[in-house]
């Protein structure tokens, strides 16, 4: 898999842990291993890596680990009860709620 890098100044960079940082500072992307592990590669392909040392040779999950914020949406503003108006654009216009 291949994704779009999350960059982040001062983390860490390629082949390096980003499983806290959740972003890499060189363009690398955070990929995660499993639960306890995630680097900061080019790429990463599901399962076994082979070039893993061989007591690290568990699944590769390639989940990509991001760092970026959650985004909340804004509250909804309150509608208020339309206004009706009666007569034409005059000074002495009659307004009532509905």
């Amino acid at each position: 898999a291949v994704a779009d890098p999350i960059l982040c100044s001062g983390g860490p960079g390629l082949w390096q842990s980003c499983q806290h940082s959740k972003c890499c500072a060189d363009g690398s992307t955070c990929f995660e291993k499993n639960a306890y592990y995630a680097q900061c590669r080019p790429s990463c392909s599901p399962g076994v890596h082979e070039d893993d040392l061989p007591q690290y040779r568990d699944p590769w999950s390639c989940t990509v680990l991001s760092a970026a914020p959650s985004v909340t949406p804004a509250p909804t503003p309150a509608v208020a009860d339309p206004i009706l108006c009666s007569g034409g654009p005059s000074v002495w216009q009659s307004c009532q709620h509905s």
